[in-house]
């Protein structure tokens, strides 16, 4: 079972320093959505959702993410799961000069990288925050800097390989929850989480992601832990954000903090959190949450 995704990092370098206090990324997706419909929308008038383009334009792709409804695994929904996964890495409550994205592209997202970097430095060229604070984007590879005009460094495509082998070994992990993850348990979100819940949620990132980006479409199989030793420094944490579309104040937050367990696992549930490292858990991934790292894993 495959997942063929690419993986780009850029530095973003401020003409002055900033503070951030709330996340970048709630207000850096609004302003990658506005360029990248400004650089791809042929048919201004049309809807997303009606658009006879809308599988083909790299803002419905990336923002929008068509479907039709006949899909299994959202089924009457016309969205699928984000084809990309955004990271951002940056001091809080502090004043920097610089940050770093990081960004995978899923499948057939892939081929809207280009738009994706042209959106960014535009995106720098209007700058950002009330005082329009600009800043200039550059590639990151190899730990070289790359000026965004150039051309594009040659891209390496990854293959993810989920595997259901049952075959055990003790491991003890450190994970670490980087942004809220948005967990829903018995239909309401809570913080009340172990090891299970977030194998849970790898599962049904993989599952969906499987479903849309791969011809590969069986479903990961999953044997719950049943005895575990774990210790957990976790809270909940609230962030909002205002959506434009809705014309209201949406609510983000879920559960962040660290997590050490010990435990008998099995070859399938290290593979699950590897996918969930590389592709986030949790609901609102497309607005930086569900980023998860782990220690131990390999």
């Amino acid at each position: 079972m495959d997942l063929l995704y690419t993986t780009i990092k850029i530095k973003l370098s401020f003409e002055k320093p900033i503070i951030i206090s709330s996340p970048f990324l709630y207000i850096f997706r609004s302003i990658l959505g506005k360029e990248l419909k400004y650089l791809s929308c042929v048919l201004k008038s049309a809807s997303c959702d009606t658009c006879k383009l809308r599988f083909q334009c790299a803002y419905s792709i990336l923002f929008e993410t068509p479907i039709d409804k006949s899909s299994t695994s959202l089924q009457g929904r016309n969205r699928a799961p984000s084809p990309y996964f955004i990271q951002a890495v940056y001091g809080k409550n502090i004043p920097i000069q610089s940050m770093y994205l990081e960004a995978t592209f899923i499948d057939k997202s892939i081929d809207f990288i280009p738009y994706f970097i042209l959106a960014i430095k535009r995106g720098g060229d209007f700058g950002v925050y009330k005082d329009r604070i600009k800043y200039i984007p550059t590639y990151i590879l190899d730990n070289k800097e790359y000026p965004i005009n150039s051309d594009l460094p040659s891209l390496i495509n990854n293959i993810y390989k989920y595997t259901d082998s049952k075959s055990l070994i003790e491991k003890e992990l450190q994970i670490y929850l980087k942004t809220p993850f948005r967990y829903k348990k018995q239909g309401r979100y809570t913080s009340d989480i172990d090891i299970n819940d977030i194998l849970i949620a790898c599962k049904r990132r993989l599952d969906m992601l499987y479903e849309f980006y791969s011809s590969n479409q069986h479903k990961c199989q999953l044997d719950l832990i049943d005895n575990f030793e774990i210790n957990k420094d976790i809270h909940w944490e609230d962030n909002s954000r205002f959506s434009k579309r809705q014309n209201t104040k949406m609510q983000l937050g879920g559960v962040v903090g660290n997590i050490k367990v010990k435990a008998l696992f099995q070859e399938s549930h290290l593979s699950l959190l590897n996918g969930g490292v590389l592709f986030g858990i949790g609901k609102n991934i497309s607005f930086g949450l569900g980023n998860m790292h782990i220690e131990g894993i390999l």
